[in-house]
């Protein structure tokens, strides 16, 4: 396993900020580097340090707590990347989405979602 992703991932008040699992060896992405107290990621990845693998976070496509997308590729590989998208959708029973996004297509992507219904 190269690439991680978490839907509803672990995080609380650690020391002086808010804080994530890190685990040894794989390098944590979040999605902006400043993430205030009021706000909570539904959404992270982690991939394995010293595997080549070149991951982009992709934020100026969009920046949302619950949509990530990621673009893989491996050093050096001539090839376009592989767009990864990680969405969590957490809505009430009978709710309508509130948002609407379209990502352009481009390169070959991966979606993993996670919708919760109460």
């Amino acid at each position: 396993m190269t690439l991680l992703l978490i839907q509803e991932p672990w995080w609380e008040k650690l020391h002086n900020g808010q804080a994530t699992v890190s685990f040894p060896g794989w390098q944590v992405i979040l999605l902006k580097s400043q993430i205030t107290e009021n706000e909570r990621p539904c959404v992270t990845a982690y991939y394995r340090q010293g595997v080549n693998l070149e991951v982009t976070l992709r934020t100026d496509i969009l920046s949302d707590l619950d949509i990530m997308i990621l673009e893989t590729k491996r050093t050096g590989d001539p090839n376009n990347p592989t767009r990864i998208i990680n969405i969590y959708n957490q809505k009430q029973l009978g709710e309508q989405s509130r948002n609407i996004y379209t990502i352009d297509p481009s390169p070959e992507y991966i979606s993993t979602w996670k919708s919760q219904q109460l």
